[in-house]
């Protein structure tokens, strides 16, 4: 055989093949309440795919697999809930003590699992500030200084945990998870300062990648979206056509988002002579609940339901989330309160 054509077949052979970089094995353990109970592998950075499932037998469980490299995950056991997992080399141990679990065994998930009991602590600091101010016989606007100060003094406290924890794990992408959990609370620029000395590995994580791609100063990201009456169309069908859009995600069971309603509509009021129009996007699950607050609430502006895609895609795991949006689709501010807009359009 000519020694060009056995060359070619075997830079076929070759380029055709993928070659995993990443053998994960899981191997999980519960109590007995949980025997016979589904387990799910979900892979958090692919829309929450289900990438296998099975179940507990004899308190046991186990998942293998193949990746081209990390990621995030979740091992769901029913009745329990997700327990976070980097998928890396090595045998991840899947651990539970009947309300919650844990992973650990492997290096990327033992430093995980390191910042999140210090994450557990910090957040339950908070919760008991909270509940002693509950707690407090004052005046109710002296209640309201106390609550704004303290609610200050935690996201301080919160974004010193992720920056620390970011600048100590810039080699890996346990980063990704906190920055898309805390996101509401991190701006675009000191986003970028934080990935400024990121490894590739971290940088090229579909959850920065994601997240990149819609902070303030990238376009619009499109996505399918539905009426009241069910007919299908487009983000783009509203934003990007030449005026300001203000836009808020909500649902129907958020009492915060319902709260801020009546002043998004006085501010769609207040700035419409200056080119501004509103769009509501709500993520709830069920239509029926969202159809029953329309019907309630009675607003009177474009109302359009979105699907897990469009979460997915805008990395938003907190509501009530406004962005506005310029006249050609550049998201000019997300993550900013009513009065922020009025800043914005005075100036």
């Amino acid at each position: 055989m000519d020694k060009k054509i056995v060359l070619l077949i075997i830079l076929f052979l070759v380029g055709g093949r993928t070659f995993s970089q990443v053998h994960y094995s899981i191997e999980g353990s519960t109590d007995h309440e949980y025997e016979g109970r589904k387990v799910a592998l979900v892979m958090l950075e692919e829309d929450n795919r289900q990438a296998d499932s099975t179940n507990v037998v004899n308190g046991k469980f186990v998942f293998k697999g193949e990746l081209l490299q990390s990621c995030w995950a979740a091992v769901c056991i029913d009745g329990m809930g997700g327990i976070f997992t980097v998928l890396e080399n090595g045998n991840i141990r899947i651990c539970t003590d009947g309300k919650e679990g844990w992973c650990e065994g492997t290096p990327i998930n033992d430093v995980f699992q390191k910042s999140w009991r210090e994450y557990q602590v910090l957040n339950q600091a908070g919760i008991d500030a909270f509940k002693k101010l509950d707690s407090l016989n004052v005046e109710t606007e002296r209640k309201k200084e106390l609550y704004a100060i303290t609610r200050e003094k935690v996201i301080k406290q919160t974004k010193e945990f992720i920056k620390r924890t970011v600048y100590e794990n810039l080699d890996n992408i346990i980063p990704a998870f906190w920055i898309r959990l805390f996101q509401e609370q991190i701006t675009g620029d000191e986003l970028n300062a934080m990935l400024a000395g990121a490894s590739p590995v971290l940088k090229s994580n579909r959850f920065i990648t994601k997240l990149l791609s819609v902070q303030e100063g990238s376009s619009f990201v499109d996505s399918k979206v539905e009426l009241p009456d069910g007919t299908k169309v487009y983000l783009s069908d509203y934003i990007g056509n030449g005026h300001y859009v203000l836009v808020n995600i909500w649902a129907s069971w958020c009492g915060a988002c319902i709260a801020e309603l009546p002043e998004i509509r006085n501010a769609g009021e207040k700035y419409a002579s200056k080119n501004l129009k509103l769009l509501s996007i709500s993520i709830d699950r069920d239509r029926k609940d969202w159809e029953k607050a329309l019907k309630r609430l009675g607003l009177p502006w474009t109302q359009v339901l979105a699907d897990y895609s469009f979460v997915n895609s805008y990395g938003i795991n907190k509501i009530p989330v406004l962005m506005l949006i310029s006249p050609d689709g550049v998201i000019l501010k997300r993550n900013f309160g009513i009065e922020d807009l009025n800043r914005l359009f005075q100036n």
